[in-house]
């Protein structure tokens, strides 16, 4: 199977932009609950930080699932439109909070490098669901 630089192309400029919405999406979040709230202590600032991360981690992966879905379709003549393959693993919301935690134990939690280590997080885990869905729609369709 021969895959196009188009092609390739094409999907790498679509999960760059989930990837930066993704992005933008977690900040508005935040600065939404600060705004809401701007007396809250460290410790309801780091539950808004997580729970903006999970949000968006959840919605823009399964955007980059749907995008690495039909790549895959369009590169094969596969079949990959299920649903079960492109489901964010669980894992993914321990492993946000696990790196909430241990990032606030060490920085300013409300300055900007805190927040920028977050929504660098949250991009890294839509690319990393699209990698996943590959994975998977791969192996289900015998390919390697």
């Amino acid at each position: 199977m021969d895959i196009s630089k188009k092609d390739m192309e094409e999907y790498h400029r679509r999960l760059s932009q989930v990837q930066e919405k993704s992005k933008a999406t977690f900040k508005r979040l935040v600065e939404a609950g600060l705004k809401a709230n701007p007396a809250m202590d460290d410790e309801e600032f780091l539950k808004l930080v997580e729970k903006s991360m999970i949000s968006t981690t959840l919605s823009f992966g399964d955007a980059a699932s749907s995008v690495a879905l039909d790549f895959f379709t369009n590169t094969t003549g596969l079949d990959a439109k299920n649903s079960d393959i492109a489901r964010l693993p669980f894992f993914v919301n321990t492993k946000i909070k696990e790196h909430v935690g241990s990032y606030a134990k060490n920085n300013d939690i409300k300055g900007p490098d805190f927040l920028n280590a977050c929504s660098n997080l949250v991009e890294s885990e839509v690319l990393q669901q699209a990698n996943r869905t590959t994975g998977k729609v791969g192996a289900k369709n015998g390919l390697k």
